[in-house]
């Protein structure tokens, strides 16, 4: 029956959908993007690669859609963000793989990541070996054993059911993606109106720390950069220029000298074609800098992580940071430290 509700709104495509919250009162209609039914034979594969047997509740959901996108917000003919993402086959295991690799093993082994809302995670509580596991999650940065304490519902049926109760509104609108970077954003702040202090680095010792930042991007700015690569920006590096425009931060000295910092491009720099990187398959944005190593963006992907290249030639990318607010958060907890001391 709840799939049934949810078939309806998917077949009916673009439908009436005013969100109080939204700085854009232009923002007032959703549809939902769902794939093709998966076949046994995807099941089944999923399944072999994350060594488990999935809900029952979500092979129903996936034998209808092979994941798909809920409340895709449009502004015109553009959509703007999705509200809901559940994962297909391919992406529950590319995801869950990614995801064991950050998790200490005693967790990931009872959880199953299925879906994300903005900077939400929602994932199955697989330790109660139940073939309707209820649902837990929480924040982006909050740590696993929160995940589990967090119960938002009894079953994958009941968590539908409640999204289409509240009409999409359920888990995400006090926590949408624009409120993380903001949070973010504000614990670099307080750092900064602290600057310059002092701080004490392994194998370095002593050095004082400051920040250089450029005022913040207007609207006409951030339009020139996307007709200059043909494409709109992500919404979380978007914040962040309208933020900074350009900014060094973490800018580490000693004696006099600046040995690093993590030099954030501005939109004069973006607009070049020297930043945009063809390798493999993907498209990468570079974004930031230090000291030749690269911080990068795909910019073909929905919901990128950050990825790193070292200085000189540009023939891979590695994982870094799940999130461009995950690799802001960890610099900031970490000083700067994790992307520029190296071993």
């Amino acid at each position: 029956m709840t799939l049934d509700r949810l078939d309806a709104l998917v077949t009916g495509g673009l439908f009436k959908f005013v969100i109080s919250t939204s700085h854009d009162p232009d923002v007032d209609w959703a549809s939902m993007g769902m794939a093709d039914p998966a076949t046994s034979h995807q099941i089944e594969e999923c399944e072999g690669a994350l060594g488990l047997t999935l809900p029952a509740p979500y092979r129903a959901f996936l034998e209808r859609w092979n994941g798909g996108h809920l409340w895709q917000v449009m502004h015109g003919n553009r959509r703007i963000y999705e509200t809901i993402h559940l994962f297909g086959t391919e992406e529950l295991v590319y995801r869950n793989l990614r995801l064991r690799g950050w998790m200490p093993s005693d967790f990931h082994r009872g959880l199953l990541w299925f879906g994300r809302t903005d900077n939400r995670y929602h994932l199955f509580d697989l330790s109660t070996r139940t073939a309707a596991p209820a649902v837990v999650g929480g924040g982006e940065l909050d740590k696993p054993h929160d995940w589990l304490r967090n119960r938002v519902a009894e079953s994958f049926t009941d968590f539908l059911k409640k999204l289409l109760d509240s009409d999409g509104g359920e888990f995400w609108l006090p926590n949408n993606r624009a409120g993380l970077m903001q949070h973010v954003l504000g614990v670099l702040d307080s750092m900064i109106v602290q600057a310059p202090y002092p701080a004490q680095y392994p194998n370095v010792g002593r050095v004082t720390v400051t920040y250089r930042l450029g005022p913040g991007a207007r609207p006409e700015e951030l339009a020139r950069v996307e007709t200059a690569l043909g494409f709109r920006l992500p919404g979380p590096l978007r914040t962040l220029l309208t933020k900074w425009n350009g900014a060094d931060l973490f800018c580490v000295s000693q004696d006099g000298q600046e040995l690093w910092n993590v030099h954030v491009l501005d939109t004069s720099y973006l607009s070049s074609s020297s930043c945009l990187h063809q390798v493999g398959d993907g498209r990468y944005l570079a974004f930031a800098a230090s000291h030749g190593h690269k911080f990068l963006l795909n910019v073909d992907a929905e919901e990128s992580p950050v990825y790193f290249a070292p200085d000189g030639p540009m023939d891979r990318v590695f994982d870094l940071a799940p999130s461009l607010s995950r690799f802001l958060w960890t610099l900031q907890e970490e000083r700067g430290r994790r992307f520029w001391v190296g071993p």
